[in-house]
């Protein structure tokens, strides 16, 4: 199957953005007939209006077809010290939530908040961004850099070559094809070279991904991976994983329209941890998240949510997964 253009596809990337946007409005369990004639008005628009409401149709029965898991290990949780009880008996505190956790020597991870950068990355970056903002960067050989949510890099351009180090976060790079002088990315000691390409590259928790939406780029893992001898080809739709654990793998991940979502606003996961869902969600919500045991951060999550609309995506989370989800002052707990 060829997949469509990235770069040249906008008009059917924006035409499923809407159509997504009424998925999620008809599906929300509030819209009213009119909205329902409305969007059948919408999709009559043109043959392009059709296509693209089939296939956001497809991707939503694709994922109310998923199964959800039916439960979480419980992880025992008592408090720090006694304390007196403040409300119902099932209400918990923030020394309880926090406390305890770290008394039954849970695997807590902390995302998101001004810590989202790391302590010293805005010191010695050339370009950063803040908590929900994203930027689109002109690198001085003409080359795109998009760079997404409480992300940073440095760029190291000489006569015979061109690297960008991703320090945190995640990016797009819309490359210029120079033969004589290769394109490099570097994040947690991978590489990614560019052969003319648009990809994407992801800071992930003690590793990196590369997801191609256009073209092709060859991978390095880090030099300790097993399979640090040889770079891999990856084409449009494929991603590769690597890890400080030398683990180095390849698969097809799907439509890059759908991979980039997330430069237009737009967070489409289709049984990605909720970890990692949890991580982008953090970029764009000042207060850190918390999940307090490692069994919730490996739980599957899918569906279709708004970047500027954390809140939505958390209440999706504590309705639809064997979670709960508590907002306290200045920090928010899955457990």
């Amino acid at each position: 199957m060829t997949l469509p253009s990235y770069r040249n596809d906008s008009v059917r990337r924006d035409l499923l953005d809407q159509a997504l946007d009424w998925r999620v409005r008809l599906t929300s369990g509030e819209a009213s007939d009119f909205e329902a004639a409305a969007y059948r008005a919408w999709k009559a628009k043109s043959p392009a209006h059709q296509a693209a409401a089939l296939e956001a149709e497809r991707l939503w029965d694709d994922f109310d077809a998923l199964p959800r898991p039916a439960s979480v290990p419980e992880v025992p949780v008592r408090p720090a010290a006694p304390e007196p009880a403040t409300g119902s008996s099932g209400s918990l505190t923030r020394r309880k939530l926090l406390g305890g956790a770290l008394a039954a020597g849970v695997a807590l991870t902390v995302l998101g908040g001004s810590g989202a950068l790391g302590p010293l990355s805005g010191l010695y970056s050339d370009y950063v961004t803040g908590v929900g903002e994203r930027r689109d960067i002109t690198l001085p050989d003409g080359s795109i850099l998009q760079l997404d949510a409480a992300s940073s890099a440095s760029i190291d351009f000489t006569a015979e070559s061109r690297t960008v180090h991703l320090h945190t976060g995640r990016a797009i790079f819309d490359v210029q094809k120079e033969p004589n002088r290769p394109f490099d990315v570097v994040a947690a000691d991978g590489r990614a070279r560019a052969v003319g390409t648009i990809f994407q590259v992801t800071r992930a928790a003690h590793g990196a991904r590369v997801t191609v939406l256009e073209g092709q780029v060859d991978v390095r893992p880090p030099r300790h991976s097993a399979q640090a001898t040889a770079p891999r080809r990856l084409l449009a739709g494929d991603r590769a994983h690597y890890d400080d654990a030398g683990h180095f793998d390849v698969r097809h991940v799907g439509d890059p329209a759908v991979l980039a979502a997330w430069h237009r606003g737009k967070l489409i996961v289709d049984r990605e941890r909720l970890g990692d869902v949890v991580a982008i969600a953090a970029r764009y919500r000042r207060a850190p998240i918390v999940i307090l045991d490692s069994a919730a951060a490996d739980l599957r999550v899918t569906g279709v949510f708004e970047l500027a609309d954390t809140e939505s995506l958390l209440n999706a989370i504590d309705r639809t997964l064997p979670v709960q989800v508590h907002r306290l002052p200045f920090l928010t707990v899955i457990r």
